[in-house]
């Protein structure tokens, strides 16, 4: 991709959880890295985080494209999977 940016975030949501959305929002996937209209994002790693007695999931996600693109696949994703603590 020309003139493209990479974003990586790391997420708390469960990779089962991501790999529906990103399916849903994809036109191709090829195994973990799904693609659109010049943009791909790559669920790269994926482990347990022990925080107490709590067991966290912690994510690495690659978000690749024009800054464009890259920032509303990015704001998209974090109102999806936006929660409240409490």
């Amino acid at each position: 991709m020309r003139d493209s940016v990479t974003i990586s975030i790391e997420s708390g949501v469960p990779v089962s959880e991501l790999i529906k959305y990103f399916q849903s929002i994809a036109a191709t996937q090829d195994q973990r890295r799904f693609t659109g209209s010049g943009w791909a994002i790559e669920v790269i790693s994926s482990k347990e985080v022990q925080m107490g007695m709590l067991t966290l999931p912690r994510t690495k996600l690659l978000f690749q494209g024009s800054p464009e693109t890259v920032k509303a696949l990015v704001d998209e994703f974090r109102m999806r999977f936006l929660s409240a603590g409490g």
